[in-house]
């Protein structure tokens, strides 16, 4: 395979951090999480009824709704909000997310190199992937990944790249 030269821009640094922030908030533990949540607001407001004999007031029903909604919108707009800010605090900061890096793949695995050295990541030792319309995500662990646009893979690359990774049994 004819490897592929990544210049990563700052844009492709946001796409992935999106990409990573909305693949949590969709995780199942997450959405238990916030599922908790939920059922807890249920119990509080149903004790609070139930101890004010039916009479609670709308104003603070409303706040209770407002208490339980809180943690979950700070959550979801850290997440969508400040997650594509910090991306783009940490491409500029880091100079080695801007480094050229040259990626290849083959049935061992994939392969990269750069100024800083060359490496062979075998297939099995990959954590999972994830993709979107604009960037593909190796995870190297459970919150390290490698990015690769798909702006710089031909549509034959990126069918073998998916070809492997499918073949190779990492989840998606």
């Amino acid at each position: 395979m004819q490897p592929v030269r990544v210049a990563l821009t700052e844009a492709d640094a946001v796409a992935a951090q999106r990409l990573y922030g909305l693949s949590f908030l969709l995780r199942r533990s997450t959405l238990l999480r916030f599922g908790a949540m939920w059922l807890f607001l249920i119990i509080a407001l149903i004790a609070i009824t139930v101890g004010t004999d039916g009479a609670a007031t709308i104003p603070f029903v409303a706040i209770i709704v407002l208490i339980a909604v809180l943690p979950i919108a700070i959550i979801v707009g850290m997440t969508l909000i400040l997650g594509p800010r910090a991306a783009r605090q940490a491409f500029a900061a880091q100079k080695i997310l801007r480094a050229p890096v040259d990626y290849s793949w083959s049935p061992e695995g994939l392969s990269f190199s750069s100024e800083y050295g060359e490496n062979l990541v075998p297939w099995a030792h990959l954590h999972s992937w994830l993709e979107n319309d604009k960037i593909i995500l190796l995870f190297e662990g459970p919150r390290i990944y490698r990015m690769l646009p798909k702006r710089l893979l031909s549509a034959d690359q990126l069918a073998q790249l998916r070809e492997y990774l499918a073949s190779s049994g990492i989840a998606h």
